[in-house]
């Protein structure tokens, strides 16, 4: 009766030991959890703001390329009123 006793309490302590384990996984799920969709919001917020900034990237590559294709329609009509280019491209 008395090793019952002793197993008994053993098997008591392990449990015990066993239910802290798990409410402290449960917290370090939870904190990873947490820590993991802030991680994703800020993944979320990059990829938006990179999309911004290819959006502008692309308008402003057009916008250059307009300026360079306009310097030289200026300098073919400066050529062709007998002035010097104004450009140099």
């Amino acid at each position: 009766m008395t090793s019952l006793l002793i197993v008994n309490k053993e098997l008591a302590s392990q449990n015990e030991i066993n239910e802290k384990l798990a409410e402290k996984l449960i917290l370090d799920n939870k904190e990873y959890a947490e820590q993991n969709g802030e991680k994703v919001k800020r993944v979320e917020e990059l990829i938006k703001l990179t999309d911004k900034l290819e959006h502008l990237n692309s308008f402003l590559l057009d916008r250059e390329v307009k300026m360079i294709e306009l310097k030289k329609e200026i300098n073919d009509l400066l050529e062709k009123g007998g002035l010097k280019k104004k450009y140099i491209i």
